[in-house]
């Protein structure tokens, strides 16, 4: 008799126990009352002045792995997680070693110009220009960035492909970089307490220029381009992109940035507009002693399709939401300090080309299918996504940044591949890009 009023017990305690669970259940909000419940959904918003952020394959090139990687399929049980495409252009050079022009070098990216033009992008944004560490002003551009630049601003008479001033440019350099190799790498060496720098010639010292002043120099020097015709510029001003600006410490961010726009003023007559790339996730209020404080004219993040670091799972599902929110919390952010967000809209990333590693998520550019009648379809359906957040968050001065046109060790390319090979997908980024932002 006590054995089955202690089972009465437990099955009545387990019955209100579930009710009870269940009412409590029934008061929490499901997922169709999350706030990122939703779509993104088509935005016209007009043309959109676009850039798009070009760089240099030719040490990929070299890498077998890398180009392995880049054509095989992504066959996850046998451990393979490449792109699956054949690039259309195949392996091009686009800077030497030396001065020279090279015919070769102007036909690649004669070529990269005309796929430009059909994305309807308005002005490609150089690799990363590079800082000669051997000489003074004005001869501190390393000379194969020089014989670029020059390719793209048009003095190329010589060559067979020559810009016709259809296309604009604006240069791209890394202040890191430049820090670094002066050895100011942090805040216990900041830029104005570095070591000056020493030149010599035939081994003897010409001059010693404090740390600070040959960045400045630097800054200086590139700003002899902004005299091209073909250089960009916003409401008048010419555009210029500092990657790297996070590691670039100094005293006094403002006083540092004034000097800047200083030098250029004093070479050029112009007032620059400045804008620095932001780590991919980072909240903004983390950059507030830099270009926050420098008051940068706008900040642009690197690839929110790059999920690494501990930061990429939970944000893979609800990805394009995600972007969409962050990219809002940062346009909202820096208004309050009159700085201009541009958003940034990329096609894939994936670690596994670059060096094997397929622990981090893997962002595939398309998803290609094939029906019975063998019709093949290219689905973009996720860049698309990402074009219409990029709308929606448009900054004071509208503009948007495709990153990139061919960041191939990443598989982060919008560059035109071969349909017949794998997941290729022609000009299909083009054309999307180009009916997004382009019309």
């Amino acid at each position: 008799m006590q054995m089955k009023k202690s089972i009465i017990s437990w099955s009545i305690a387990i019955a209100l126990g579930l009710f009870a669970t269940a009412c409590v259940e029934d008061d929490n909000p499901g997922i169709e009352d999350h706030p990122w419940n939703y779509q993104l959904t088509p935005i016209n918003v007009g043309k959109v002045p676009t850039g798009i952020i070009l760089y240099n394959p030719s040490g990929w090139w070299n890498n077998a792995q890398i180009l392995r990687r880049i054509e095989e399929p992504y066959e996850a049980e046998t451990g393979k997680y490449g792109p699956y495409v054949k690039v259309s252009a195949g392996y091009y050079e686009l800077m030497g070693t030396d001065r020279n022009y090279h015919e070769e070098y102007a036909e690649n990216l004669g070529k990269i110009v005309e796929n430009v033009k059909k994305a309807k992008i308005d002005f490609i944004i150089s690799p990363q220009i590079g800082w000669d560490n051997n000489k003074m002003y004005p001869n501190n551009i390393n000379a194969s960035d020089t014989v670029f630049l020059n390719m793209l601003s048009g003095h190329t008479d010589t060559l067979s492909w020559k810009n016709d001033g259809s296309m604009k440019f604006a240069i791209r350099f890394n202040g890191q970089n430049v820090c670094d190799r002066l050895g100011c790498k942090d805040n216990n060496s900041l830029l104005e307490s570095c070591a000056p720098l020493e030149y010599k010639e035939d081994g003897k010292v010409v001059a010693t220029i404090a740390a600070r002043d040959v960045f400045l120099n630097f800054v200086r020097r590139l700003s002899w381009f902004f005299a091209e015709p073909t250089y960009y510029r916003v409401n008048g001003r010419p555009l210029l992109i500092m990657d790297g600006a996070r590691q670039v410490y100094t005293e006094d961010s403002k006083t540092f940035y004034d000097d800047m726009r200083r030098v250029i003023k004093e070479t050029t007559g112009d007032d620059v507009y400045l804008v620095v790339r932001q780590t991919q996730w980072t909240p903004p209020a983390r950059w507030q002693k830099f270009w926050i404080e420098g008051q940068a004219d706008a900040v642009v993040q690197e690839k929110l399709t790059n999920l690494e670091n501990g930061i990429g799972w939970d944000r893979f599902e609800l990805h394009n939401i995600l972007i969409n929110e962050h990219m809002r919390v940062n346009r909202e952010y820096y208004a309050k300090y009159g700085i201009n967000y541009i958003p940034n809209v990329s096609p894939g990333f994936s670690y596994y080309t670059q060096d094997g590693r397929w622990d981090y998520p893997i962002i595939q550019p398309v998803k290609v299918s094939t029906d019975e009648a063998g019709n093949r379809t290219v689905d973009v359906t996720d860049f698309r996504e990402r074009c219409w957040a990029a709308k929606r968050q448009l900054g004071s001065v509208p503009m948007v940044i495709i990153d990139a046109y061919n960041e191939w060790n990443f598989a982060n390319a919008v560059e035109p591949t071969d349909e017949d090979y794998g997941n290729g997908w022609g000009d299909t980024f083009l054309n999307v890009i180009a009916e997004e932002f382009g019309n």
